[in-house]
C-alpha cells in the first residue's frame, strides 16, 4: 500500500498533526478496515520519531478508529453488525434527545453555517461529481450534524457524538454512496435546516429521525452484504 501522498508533519505539534493526519487518512479510505500500520513507514514518511506517531495513534485508539494488539501491530478498526447498528441507535439517541437544547440554541450563525455546507454539497453534485468530490460529500456531511450537535451547547455529548460519528465516517467511506444516494441526503439536509430555521422542534425530530433511519438501512444492507460474501468467499 502506498503512502506517498501523505505529507511531512512540521515540528510546532507534532503528535496532533500525525494524529490529524492519520485519521484523514483513515477516514479517505487510504487505509482500509482491517489494514495494518507499519509504524516504520509511517515515522519515514512523516520525517517524525516513534514516540509522537505512538502518541498519536493511542489518540486513534481512543477514539476507536484503530485497535492495537501486543504482539500483532496496529490496525485499522472493522465493525461489526451489531457495532453499526449500536452506533447508529447512539447517534439517534443524542440527535433526538438534543432536539430540545439545539432548538432552544439555535442561533442565525448556524443556521447560515449549515446552508453553507448544504451549499457546497450541491454545488459539488452539480454534473457528475469525482471520487473526490463524493468524499468531499461526506466529509461535509460529518461537519453538518457535527454542527447541529454543537449548537446544543453541550460539550459532553459532542465529544461522545463526534466519536461514534468518527467511526461511521470511516465506515461509509468504502459502502459506494450512489449518486441518487448523496441526492436523497442533500434534499434531507435542506429539510433540517428548515425546520432548525423555523424552530419547528417535532418537524426537526421527524426530519432528522427519518434521515438516520435511511442512513442506518445503508449502511446496514452493505454490511451484511459483505459479512456474506466474506462467508461464502
Amino acid at each position: 500500500m502506498s503512502t506517498e501522498s501523505l505529507r511531512k508533519i512540521s515540528r510546532h505539534s507534532i503528535r496532533d498533526d500525525a494524529y490529524r493526519e492519520l485519521k484523514n487518512a483513515i477516514l479517505d479510505g487510504l487505509f482500509p478496515p482491517g489494514s495494518r500500520l507499519n509504524l516504520s513507514e509511517l515515522m519515514e514518511q512523516f520525517g517524525i520519531s516513534k514516540t509522537p506517531l505512538t502518541e498519536a495513534i493511542q489518540k486513534l485508539a481512543n477514539e476507536g478508529l484503530v485497535s492495537v494488539k501486543p504482539r500483532s501491530g496496529t490496525f485499522v478498526s472493522d465493525m461489526s453488525l451489531q457495532q453499526v447498528e449500536e452506533s447508529f441507535g447512539f447517534r439517534r439517541t443524542i440527535e433526538i434527545g438534543a432536539a430540545g437544547m439545539i432548538i432552544d440554541a439555535i442561533t442565525d450563525v448556524v443556521i447560515a453555517d449549515l446552508k453553507s455546507l448544504v451549499g457546497e454539497m450541491e454545488r459539488i453534485l452539480v454534473g457528475k461529481p469525482s471520487s473526490d468530490g463524493l468524499r468531499r460529500i461526506l466529509h461535509l456531511d460529518m461537519q453538518f450534524h457535527d454542527t447541529i450537535i454543537a449548537a446544543s451547547g453541550n460539550n459532553l455529548l459532542l465529544v461522545h457524538y463526534r466519536q461514534v460519528n468518527t467511526l461511521l465516517q470511516a465506515l461509509r467511506i468504502r459502502k459506494h454512496y450512489t449518486f441518487d444516494h448523496y441526492k436523497k441526503a442533500l434534499s434531507d439536509h435542506k429539510r433540517v435546516v428548515a425546520c432548525l430555521e423555523t424552530g419547528d422542534k417535532e418537524a426537526f425530530v421527524a426530519e432528522a429521525t427519518k434521515h438516520l433511519d435511511s442512513a442506518s438501512r445503508r449502511i446496514m444492507e452493505y454490511t451484511r452484504l459483505e459479512i456474506n460474501n466474506a462467508r461464502t468467499a
